[in-house]
Order: C-alpha cells, then sequence, then structure tokens
C-alpha cells in the first residue's frame, strides 16, 4: 500500500509540474487566453489523472481552427504579407536613394578635391613664372654689366698701348738709326711694320737704311711685305699716324 500511495503522488506531482509548464510555455509565446486558462483550471481542479489529459494538451497546443474564422484569418495574412512587401519596397527605394545621394556627395567631394589641387598647381606655376622672370632679368642685368666691362677694360687697354706705343716711339725717334735698327730684329715683323708706318718718311727710311747684312735685309723686306700686303703705305713714302702695336711690343731701351 506504501509504494502504491508513493507511485500515485509522484504521478500527482508529475502532473503538476506538466501543467506549470504548460502554462508558461503558453503566458510565453503569447497563446495563453481565457478558454485554455478555463482547460487547465478544471483540469487542476479534478482529482486524479484527467480524463483524455493528452488530447485535451493537444487541442491546448493545436486548437482546430473554427469555420467561420478561416476567412478573417486568411486576409489577416493577406494584408501582413502585403505590408511586408511594401515594406520592403520602401526599404530598396530609400536605399536606392542613399546610394545615389552617396555617389552624389562622393562625385562632389571628389571635385572639390581636384580643384584644390588645381588651384594649388596654377599658385606653385605662377610662383615659378615670377622666379623665372626675375632670374631672366638678373641675367641679362649680370650680360649688360659684363659688356659695359669689357668694354671699359678694352678701352683701358687700348688707351694704355697707346700711350705705350707713344712713350716707344718717342723713344725710337731720339735713338740712333742703328740702335733702333738693333731693337726692331728683336721684334716681330707686324710690331716693326706698325713703328715704321708711325714714324716721318725720312726717319723710317734711315733706320731701313741701316739694314745691310743679307739676313738683315731679309727681315727688313718680310716687313715691308706685311705693310704692304695689309694695304698699309709703305713707311719710306708716307705716314698715317701712329697705329697701336700688339701687346708687350714695348722695346727696351738699348
Amino acid at each position: 500500500m506504501k509504494k502504491i500511495g508513493t507511485f500515485l503522488l509522484t504521478v500527482a506531482v508529475l502532473q503538476l509540474l506538466m501543467l506549470v509548464g504548460l502554462v508558461g510555455y503558453l503566458a510565453a509565446t503569447g497563446r495563453l487566453d481565457k478558454a485554455k486558462g478555463t482547460v487547465i483550471l478544471d483540469m487542476l481542479k479534478q482529482p486524479g489523472t484527467p480524463d483524455k489529459l493528452r488530447d485535451k494538451v493537444a487541442d491546448i497546443f493545436q486548437p482546430e481552427p473554427a469555420a467561420t474564422g478561416s476567412a478573417p484569418a486568411t486576409n489577416v495574412a493577406s494584408r501582413m504579407a502585403l505590408s511586408r512587401n511594401a515594406e520592403g519596397a520602401l526599404a530598396d527605394v530609400a536605399t536606392a536613394s542613399d546610394r545615389i545621394l552617396y555617389a552624389e556627395q562622393a562625385t562632389e567631394k571628389e571635385r572639390l578635391r581636384l580643384e584644390l589641387e588645381a588651384q594649388n598647381l596654377r599658385r606653385q606655376q605662377e610662383v615659378l613664372d615670377k622666379e623665372r622672370r626675375s632670374v631672366e632679368e638678373k641675367l641679362a642685368q649680370i650680360q649688360t654689366e659684363r659688356k659695359e666691362f669689357e668694354a671699359r677694360a678694352a678701352a683701358a687697354d687700348a688707351k694704355s698701348r697707346d700711350e705705350s706705343f707713344t712713350q716707344s716711339l718717342t723713344l725710337y725717334n731720339e735713338l740712333k738709326t742703328k740702335q733702333v735698327k738693333d731693337l726692331f730684329l728683336a721684334m716681330p715683323a707686324d710690331v716693326v711694320g706698325t713703328y715704321l708706318k708711325a714714324m716721318e718718311p725720312e726717319r723710317a727710311s734711315k733706320i731701313i737704311g741701316e739694314f745691310k747684312t743679307t739676313d738683315e735685309q731679309k727681315f727688313i723686306t718680310g716687313v715691308l711685305e706685311k705693310i704692304r700686303t695689309a694695304g698699309t703705305p709703305n713707311a719710306v713714302g708716307d705716314s698715317t699716324g701712329p697705329v697701336s702695336p700688339p701687346a708687350g711690343s714695348s722695346p727696351a731701351r738699348s
């Protein structure tokens, strides 16, 4: 008897636990309504195992749809499907609009970036052009100053040569003709021709007359030939004034 009582108690506890779990499941899933609550209370009030317990539990979990409510349920399902489709379509439209807006913003951002780079390049080009013009102006100024310096240097050098030539010519006019002839033998033929051309014809003829030996005659003949080749009148016949000799031709006093 004791074992039978324990068994019945265990069955009753299991039934209670099953019903409590059923109530919790229905409440959690939103399926607990007044009809199901009434059935569960009846099952709890009935002592022992309720008749057709499994059938009643199955009815609670899967109630047969009423014939009159099938059409409204179908309408509700259709409306829900249509609503979901409409929401999906609106979501697609919104997403496409967002993509277009994003693409336009990205394009505008890239355009502004390229325009800024173009402005920077133009400013750099302007700076380079300005520096190039400045360098060209400085080079032109340097070229002008160099030409002016060369002109002044050439004038000073010519003046110095003229002064040196004049001093040497004065000296040759003061020396004896033989001394002048000895000095001329140590000079280039074109330099000697320049001095002879600058002398008085009589003075030049006397100096030429001092060249008597064969070598001396050959030297003075070469001098006179250079004078004629250069289109210069013969020193013996005419004088057209002093002509500057090449640099370094100043003679030493004998």
